[in-house]
C-alpha cells in the first residue's frame, strides 16, 4: 500500500476542521510532502497532527440532485456532502464529477479561505497517481468540505472602464481596505467578509483580462500573488492569509489537464477574485519590502519549509517549486525562502 493511502485511512475518521473553525490539513499536507520526496516524514507528522484534529461529524439529511442549493455554505452539512459526493464518485468517472462540480462551486472559490479548493486539487492530483479507493473518497471530502463552506463573493456583471493584462497592473489598480476598518476575527473567512460592503469591490472580478490558455494565466496568476507576497507578507498575522493567495490559485494547476475550457476559464476568474479579495484585506501595496527572503535551492527550501513543522511552510514551498519549474521566475524561491523565514 502507497503512503498516501496509509496517511488517508490514518485520517479517514476525521472531520474537516478542528479547534474554532481551522481546516484539517492532514490530507493535503501529506500529499505535497510526498510531491517533495518526503515521504517518510508524513506518517510520523500526521501521528502527531491528528492529536487536534476531531472525528467526523454524522450525518444529517440526504442531498441530492433537487436539494443541493439548500446545503451549500452549511459547514453542518459536511457528512451529508461527503456522502452525496462518494456516491456521485461511485457511479461516474471522477473526471466528470470534477468537471461538473468546479464549475458549480467556482463562485465560492473562497469557501473555508480557500481550503476547499486546495483540498480539491492536491486530491486530484493524487488520483492521477493512484486510483486508489482511499484516493477517491478522499477527492468526495475536498469537494465536500468546498461546498459546505462555500462562500460566494460579491461581485457585479459590467466590465469596470479600464481591464488590464498584467496581474501587476490589476493589483495596483485596487482599492486596498483601510487599515482602520480591518477588525480582526478569528478566521480568514470572517475577516474577508469585511470588504462585501466596499463599493468598488464586485468590479474586482472583471478589472483583470483572463482570455489567455488557462495554463498560462495560471502561472500569471501564481507569479503575481509570489510577489503580492513578497510584499505583503508579515509575521503580524497576515502571512497565513496570503500564503493562500497562491496557494489556492496553484490548486487549479492539478485539475487543468481534466477540465474542460470554459470550466477552467470560469475557474480561474474566481480564484482570482478570491485572491485579490486577501490583498484588498490584507495587503499594504506592492513595494518590496527590504530582507524579503534570499533566493535558495529547491533543497535549501524543501529542508526549510520542514524545519519550520508548520503545514503552510510545506504546501507553500512545494507550491512555489513547481511553478518555478514551470515558469523560471525568481519569485517564486524569493517568496518560499521568505515564507518559511516567517513561520519559523
Amino acid at each position: 500500500m502507497s503512503t498516501i493511502d496509509d496517511a488517508l485511512i490514518l485520517l479517514s475518521d476525521t472531520g474537516p476542521e478542528y479547534g474554532s473553525g481551522l481546516s484539517n490539513h492532514g490530507p493535503m499536507l501529506a500529499e505535497a510532502l510526498i510531491t517533495l520526496n518526503q515521504a517518510d516524514l508524513v506518517m510520523p507528522w500526521l501521528e502527531r497532527y491528528k492529536l487536534s484534529l476531531r472525528p467526523l461529524p454524522p450525518n444529517h439529511n440526504s442531498i441530492n440532485e433537487r436539494n443541493y442549493h439548500s446545503a451549500l455554505g452549511d459547514i453542518s452539512r459536511f457528512r451529508d456532502w461527503q456522502t452525496f459526493f462518494q456516491a456521485e464518485l461511485k457511479e461516474k468517472p471522477w473526471k466528470l464529477v470534477l468537471n461538473t462540480w468546479v464549475d458549480r462551486l467556482a463562485p465560492g472559490f473562497i469557501a473555508a479561505a480557500m481550503h476547499g479548493i486546495i483540498r480539491t486539487g492536491h486530491a486530484a492530483r493524487s488520483l492521477t497517481q493512484n486510483e486508489s479507493d482511499n484516493a477517491i473518497t478522499e477527492l468526495a471530502s475536498g469537494l465536500a468540505y468546498w461546498a459546505a463552506r462555500y462562500q460566494a463573493l460579491s461581485e457585479t456583471e459590467s466590465r469596470p472602464p479600464v481591464v488590464f493584462s498584467s496581474v501587476y497592473d490589476a493589483l495596483q489598480n485596487i482599492e486596498l481596505l483601510p487599515e482602520a476598518q480591518r477588525e480582526r476575527r478569528e478566521l480568514i473567512v470572517e475577516e474577508v467578509a469585511d470588504i462585501q460592503n466596499m463599493a468598488r469591490f464586485p468590479e474586482t472580478i472583471n478589472i483583470l483580462d483572463q482570455n489567455e490558455e488557462p495554463g498560462t494565466m495560471l502561472s500569471h496568476l501564481t507569479e503575481g500573488f509570489a510577489f503580492m507576497f513578497a510584499c505583503n507578507a508579515e509575521p503580524s498575522g497576515s502571512v497565513i492569509a496570503l500564503v493562500h493567495a497562491l496557494t489556492g490559485p496553484y490548486a487549479l494547476r492539478h485539475m487543468l489537464p481534466y477540465l474542460a475550457v470554459p470550466v477552467a476559464k470560469r475557474a480561474l476568474k474566481y480564484a482570482w477574485q478570491a485572491s485579490a479579495a486577501l490583498y484588498v484585506r490584507y495587503g499594504l501595496g506592492l513595494q518590496v519590502a527590504t530582507n524579503n527572503g534570499a533566493i535558495c535551492t529547491e533543497t535549501d527550501l524543501i529542508e526549510r519549509a520542514v524545519a519550520t513543522d508548520d503545514e503552510h511552510a510545506v504546501k507553500f514551498v512545494e507550491a512555489c517549486i513547481t511553478e518555478h519549474r514551470l515558469n523560471p521566475d525568481p519569485v517564486y524561491l524569493s517568496a518560499a525562502a521568505l515564507c518559511c523565514r516567517l513561520l519559523s
